[in-house]
């Protein structure tokens, strides 16, 4: 062994330890590129204990640190391709060949190197690679077992975290070879054969193979490919040419999968740690994290006036191979470095780290001694799939004052039992003190802590509504479903770095930007930018406005958005008020449950049918014109006034109800001794924003005595624009409207409204008072005539919009909403080829080809019409559909998707 573990415990064993020690490492060879280290003079007292806070400090960094990376490359890649992108940061040709021709099929494992300091642990080393030193640390950690150098001591496997990993290719592979050259299994063997042993315990058949001998294995196909572990570095391929070139045909004609390919070198280029800080919300965490790290022909006058500050990294080799530490060198040889790596571009720089000293612990085997030593310990992490997965050290003496040196050799890293477990940033604890892991969760310890994890999802957040949408949007069901990775819920929990990188590799790509101006297939309302800042706050204050006593004046915020929406609808009447609730549907159904308690005032105390028998109903009736919306009849089905109970009306060629249907069907009920419970009208259907004749059905439905409910979830917003409010002329005569202010106000989903024009009706559907819901007597509460127990304070965000635009404001929203309309009419109509379903009433158009009663060319797969129109099924047929909501739309827009339904 070229250089003695680093090593420290202070449980020493007895003095028959050396022999013991002697005897346990005497059967390891060819382990950490150490050939035989049971032979050395000094052995290790022990495995080096470290405290688990420490490891989980260090681990978060590494893994906040492989999170930015990560996203790093894979922009890159994306842009520039892999050949293009290893050119560019400096590997030779034939390099650059290989990283093109082999790409991974695994995420590659990492080890990630920190160095105790006085401003804590900072990175000085970061490798992405296959050949991980350490990875065999449960065969030291066994030795030092058998020895007794491990009681009260609990070690994190690395390699029990790749096994999971390996699992998923099972099925694909014919099995796993772990390929390496000749020339390392002396030193590597162990963790060559440790790389065997985790395919194994995956079900997959696995084996070690010398580079050499890889050909032969290969002569023979199979129905699948074999899986290959490089298990050398692509420094290393100058040695090994022809044996590469093997490998590089053998994964193009698929007799293999690479599963760490050479384009893994990317990841662990050097130059990547020059990029860290760019991540604007991780900017101050990795700067105490990493010494400062720019490109080397960035800095070349700073690297000559202060060569004693600097180190010189290539972007390739582990362990610090090719590392030039400025301080060791003479002046012209490090002016001769620094020109050398100035003229390529895979060098960077990084300000030399002062590390703190350590005290190694070793047994000297001759005299039974133990002896100290005074270090250089460097804490590695590893990383397996961005989480950590276990921990290494390496060392070196004191007096040498370099960080990072290609003889130091790994060791295991171990922590106490009984207390909290290192593989976890979050474990079991004292029941009565939580841990401060989990505490911070609900109480950070500063506003800056608090920040960066709101930033992480703010970052995700902004890059979403940055790039209008996820490059794989279109996908198809299947697609998606294979795209977004299945888990069963963590055992011990996840890194809100792991998290977020599973969010942005697992749902953002799929996720549409509802805000992108050509986006117009569906009623989805694009939330405007106060919408989406108020979400935070609104979770920020958690206010729930059903009861004074967990509100406070969120009530207030609450009642004074419904009373502005009230007064919208009902502007003469001095009762009208509103019930906050999800959205349209539960407006409707709560509509419904209003229409049959005042029908049969007992409903509550004796049951739908026993109220009917008391007031001599056969049946209780709701009327509803065939266009209505599906929550109108699930809510007549849960309601208890079943199906065929409700009577559904025809509609025109307009798909507004039928005057004379609905009066037939009134009459026709009450000639029947029914009961007429509720009339239900539209004002902006689902299907085509059909609206119903409002003053004309409501006069009807009055005759008999009728109560009226409109369902404007949508066409409530025509009320503030003076032009188009007319269309709705008729609606303040209605007992109740459903108006959803996440349709008409530029929310994000979540807040609907059943407004009234009689306030005190909202008593007919009350609850009992709940004991724990008990507030001073004049305190304002809803609690008693809203459906919800608990409702979260979405109000806030209608009333930051509603104040910031104002009546003005929205005015002018909607009158451009329908200008587009009108617009696309136009441009459809003088087109040709296209008949509309009808002259649309809101801000909605159905429309069909010619001829085709449909749109199926307009749709199919290839066709760029898709992310812009849907289909509606009505009962006349197939048509298209496109929806104009989003406030910035533009005519360039409209013109953009009438040319690609011309074919232009």
């Amino acid at each position: 062994m070229s250089a003695p573990f680093a090593i420290a415990t202070d449980d020493l064993a007895s003095n028959g330890m050396p022999i013991a020690l002697r005897e346990a490492f005497g059967s390891v060879a060819g382990i950490d590129g150490a050939e035989a280290p049971g032979a050395d003079a000094f052995l290790p007292a022990g495995p080096r204990v470290f405290s688990t806070r420490t490891i989980e400090r260090v681990a978060r960094t590494a893994e906040r640190l492989w999170s930015t990376f990560d996203a790093e490359v894979r922009h890159a890649l994306e842009a520039k391709g892999a050949a293009e992108l290893a050119r560019s940061l400096g590997f030779e040709p034939h390099e650059v060949d290989l990283i093109a021709a082999t790409p991974s099929i695994l995420a590659p494992p990492v080890r990630a190197d920190f160095v105790p300091t006085r401003q804590g642990y900072r990175l000085v080393e970061w490798n992405v690679d296959p050949c991980l030193g350490g990875l065999a640390g449960r065969v030291l950690f066994d030795c030092f077992g058998q020895a007794g150098a491990t009681r009260g001591l609990s070690f994190r496997d690395p390699a029990v975290a790749l096994v999971p990993t390996f699992a998923r290719l099972k099925g694909q592979l014919r099995g796993v070879l772990v390929a390496i050259r000749e020339a390392d299994l002396p030193r590597w063997r162990l963790n060559a054969e440790r790389f065997a042993e985790i395919a194994r315990d995956a079900g997959l058949d696995a084996r070690v193979v010398p580079l050499e001998r890889l050909a032969s294995e290969l002569s023979e196909v199979g129905a699948l490919p074999w899986g290959v572990v490089r298990f050398f570095h692509i420094e290393h391929v100058a040695s090994v040419r022809t044996e590469v070139a093997r490998l590089v045909e053998a994964s193009r004609d698929g007799r293999i999968k690479l599963l760490y390919g050479f384009d893994t070198e990317l990841w662990g280029d050097k130059q990547w740690l020059a990029r860290a800080p760019i991540a604007a919300n991780l900017k101050s965490a990795l700067s105490r994290a990493v010494p400062e790290t720019r490109a080397a022909r960035d800095i070349a006058q700073a690297l000559l006036a202060q060569k004693n500050k600097w180190v010189l990294k290539p972007h390739a080799g582990a362990a610090g191979e090719g590392v030039v530490v400025g301080r060791e060198q003479r002046k012209p040889d490090w002016r001769t470095a620094v020109e050398q790596a100035t003229r390529r571009p895979g060098w960077v720089a990084q300000r030399l780290a002062s590390p703190r000293p350590t005290i190694a612990a070793y047994v000297d085997v001759r005299s039974g001694l133990i002896v100290r030593r005074k270090e250089i310990e460097t804490l590695g992490i590893f990383l397996v799939e961005g989480r950590y997965a276990g921990a290494y050290v390496r060392s070196i003496p004191f007096a040498k004052g370099i960080v990072v040196d290609s003889s130091s050799n790994f060791n295991v890293v171990a922590t106490r039992k009984g207390v909290r477990r290192a593989e976890s940033h979050i474990s079991q604890g004292d029941p009565v003190e939580l841990l401060p892991a989990l505490r911070r969760l609900w109480r950070s310890p500063s506003p800056a802590a608090l920040g960066r994890r709101l930033r992480a999802f703010e970052g995700l957040a902004i890059e979403h509504l940055n790039t209008g949408g996820g490059s794989l949007k279109e996908a198809t069901p299947e697609g998606a479903s294979r795209g977004f990775r299945r888990a069963r819920m963590p055992e011990d929990g996840m890194d809100v770095s792991a998290i977020v990188r599973t969010l942005r590799e697992d749902l953002l790509p799929f996720c549409h930007d509802k805000r992108d101006p050509s986006y117009m297939p569906h009623l989805d309302i694009p939330p405007a930018d106060l919408s989406i800042a108020a979400g935070v706050l609104v979770r920020a204050l958690a206010q729930d406005p059903v009861t004074w006593t967990s509100s406070r004046a969120g009530t207030f915020v609450e009642q004074e958005v419904l009373r502005w929406l009230a007064n919208l609808v009902f502007p003469q009447a001095e009762q009208a008020g509103g019930l906050a609730c999800a959205g349209g549907t539960q407006a409707n159904l709560h509509a419904i449950l209003l229409a049959r308690n005042l029908a049969l005032p007992d409903t509550a105390r004796l049951g739908i049918a026993a109220a009917m028998r008391k007031f001599g109903a056969r049946s209780l009736k709701v009327f509803a014109s065939s266009a209505t919306h599906g929550s109108v009849g699930a809510a007549v089905r849960h309601t208890g006034v079943g199906d065929e109970n409700l009577v559904m009306l025809p509609v025109d060629a307009a798909d507004a109800v039928r005057l004379d249907a609905l009066e037939g069907a009134l009459d026709a009920a009450a000639r029947e001794g029914n009961k007429i419970a509720l009339v239900v009208l539209n004002a902006g259907t689902v299907g085509v924003g059909a609206i119903d004749p409002l003053p004309e059905a409501i006069a009807v439905a009055k005759r008999y005595g009728a109560r009226v409910h409109v369902d404007a979830a949508h066409g409530a917003m025509l009320l503030f624009s003076r032009r188009y409010a007319p269309r709705l002329a008729g609606i303040e005569l209605a007992d109740s409207v459903a108006a959803d202010p996440h349709k008409i106000l530029g929310l994000n989903q979540g807040l609907g409204a059943l407004l009234l024009r009689d306030y005190d009706d909202a008593g007919a559907v009350a609850k009992d008072p709940s004991p724990y819901f008990a507030s001073a007597p004049d305190a304002p509460s809803f609690a008693r005539f809203t459906l919800d127990g608990t409702r979260p304070l979405q109000a806030l965000g209608a009333w930051i919009l509603m104040r910031h635009l104002g009546h003005a404001g929205y005015e002018q929203v909607v009158d451009h909403l329908f200008a587009l309309t009108d617009r696309f009419v136009e441009g459809i109509e003088s087109a040709g080829g296209y008949e509309l379903y009808t002259l649309p009433a809101m801000n909605l158009v159905a429309f069909r080809e010619n001829g085709t009663g449909g749109g199926a060319r307009v749709l199919d797969d290839d066709s760029p019409a898709r992310r812009h129109v849907s289909r509606y099924q009505s009962p006349r047929g197939e048509f298209l559909r496109a929806v104009f909501v989003n406030p910035a739309t533009t005519g360039r827009e409209i013109d953009d998707l009438l040319g690609i339904l011309a074919g232009r």
